[in-house]
């Protein structure tokens, strides 16, 4: 029999061991283990060997309890942001859901309501011992869901097996002490915010399934964090005057672009040893490099970890020389071969063995990348063409502005360049305005500001365009059809 449960594993090597810090208590592997097949038990008369399982709970000791649990029934499951479950849903297809809230568009039939409550009666009346079903490493085990910025969101499949080499792979990423007791911010629904925890527990450490409050983080100790630039950003904006940076916290942050002002602001007020990463969904990391280094060269996005690959390609798909800028194209040893179950896409961004990301940047002759925007965000201004998120980085110093998303709109031939800003307070646009002149493209970017309630992020923090661009578009649809009212009003 192969052993594909590192769980289990542990918890015959090291049972007492702490594999979950919880807020005010600790869980050994023994406990996490036999709670896992207790909660399996309880499910095995509705969940059979590939059934497809959403599961939508948000107390995270019970959601990867019932994570893990699926995956010793040999099921398929899929996390889903209760924000977006209509969309999931509808991509995922799901025979089942696990929920501990209402679920609107899901029969009573295809639900099973798993609470607090729920856990207590199972911890209570279920059998601790593990379930018959042996899974293999090519059986389906995980669906992950892209984070939408090669468009709309899309389907990849982790086996057991994959799931294995993706736990092995990028251990140069990440600092030693990093995993010993990991705090995962991005949600179990992100690539990011699952793989971390089990590469944690795949290496016997614990993670911290609390909140990211300055006083857990100081009185539970974690020695990593993982996190997006705006979650460190707020994490930072709540730490007291007097928070020191912590000498054993170690911290890595992925899935977005970091300014040097964050970078420094996260060295001397959260911990000195700090990282940040390239990755995705569909490759896993491949390039980290120390916060430090981005003081000298700002425009860094990572170095290239041994074993992988990255290109920078012209128009004509032909690699570019060391430092020129081009579409970006990467292979892993840890990628997928494609999307699941959408071919039209996998066409599109795996090719010829490399996936495409659809990032702009450069690769330098020693593996130094500098990624410079996405090749449908970045803005156009008269030839020079320019990052969004570099905007909103100026515009975040802003009075007032609490946060910012910059896009285009293209119509009748033309392009209009917009800032959606969340106002904390008086905002000067004039003043806004101009310091973007002064930063950027030579004042060619000339910005219409719009106030919106929230910018749309996905769950590791990335601007939504798309949504930013849909609701651009029904502005100037309804100020069109004001100003068609009040032309008939006039000649009327």
């Amino acid at each position: 029999m192969l052993n594909l449960d590192v769980i289990a594993y542990h918890a015959l090597r090291q049972p007492s061991s702490i594999a979950v810090c919880l807020s005010a208590t600790d869980v050994s592997y023994e406990t996490f283990d036999r709670n896992a097949n207790q909660v399996a038990n309880r499910l095995k008369e509705r969940v059979a060997a590939g059934t497809r399982v959403a599961v939508m709970i948000d107390n995270a000791y019970l959601h990867w309890l019932v994570l893990l649990a699926l995956g010793r029934l040999g099921a398929v499951s899929a996390s889903v942001d209760p924000a977006k479950h209509e969309l999931l849903l509808d991509l995922i297809h799901p025979d089942l859901v696990l929920s501990d809230q209402e679920v609107a568009g899901v029969d009573a039939i295809h639900k099973i309501s798993v609470t607090i409550q729920w856990l207590r009666e199972t911890l209570e009346l279920a059998s601790g011992d593990r379930p018959a079903h042996a899974s293999r490493p090519e059986d389906p085990l995980r669906i992950v869901t892209s984070s939408g910025t090669t468009g709309s969101p899309k389907k990849i499949l982790l086996t057991h097996g994959s799931l294995m080499n993706r736990l092995k792979g990028g251990a140069l990423a990440y600092p030693a002490r990093y995993h010993e007791r990991l705090l995962s911010m991005p949600g179990v629904d992100t690539l990011g915010g699952y793989r971390g925890p089990m590469r944690s527990w795949w290496l016997g450490g614990t993670v911290c399934l609390f909140s990211a409050t300055p006083e857990l983080v100081a009185g539970r100790g974690p020695t990593g964090i993982f996190a997006s630039p705006r979650q460190l950003r707020t994490l930072i904006g709540r730490l007291p005057p007097a928070f020191k940076a912590l000498p054993n916290l170690s911290v890595i942050s992925g899935g977005g672009r970091m300014s040097r002002q964050l970078s420094q602001q996260i060295r001397l007020r959260l911990a000195g040893d700090a990282m940040t990463g390239y990755a995705s969904t569909e490759t896993d990391v491949f390039a980290s490099c120390p916060l430090r280094l981005l003081d000298l060269d700002p425009d860094l996005t990572g170095i290239v970890l041994p074993g992988c690959e990255i290109e920078a390609l012209d128009l004509a798909g032909r690699t570019l020389p060391p430092g020129e800028v081009g579409e970006i194209r990467v292979r892993t040893p840890e990628m997928c071969s494609g999307y699941f179950e959408d071919e039209e896409a996998t066409a599109r961004h795996f090719r010829d063995g490399w996936f495409h990301p659809g990032d702009l940047g450069s690769v330098s002759a020693d593996g130094r990348i500098r990624i410079t925007g996405r090749i449908d965000d970045v803005l156009n201004a008269g030839g020079v063409k320019i990052a969004p998120d570099l905007i909103e980085d100026i515009l975040m110093t802003v009075p007032g502005i609490r946060d910012a998303g910059v896009f285009s709109v293209a119509e009748g031939g033309m392009t209009s360049f917009w800032a959606a800003v969340v106002s904390g307070g008086p905002i000067d646009f004039g003043a806004a305005q101009m310091l973007v002149n002064r930063h950027v493209a030579s004042g060619n970017i000339s910005l219409r500001f719009v106030s919106v309630p929230a910018v749309p992020r996905n769950a590791m923090g990335k601007v939504q365009r798309s949504e930013l661009q849909a609701q651009a578009r029904a502005l100037q649809a309804s100020a069109q059809a004001s100003d068609t009212i009040a032309t008939a009003a006039r000649s009327a």
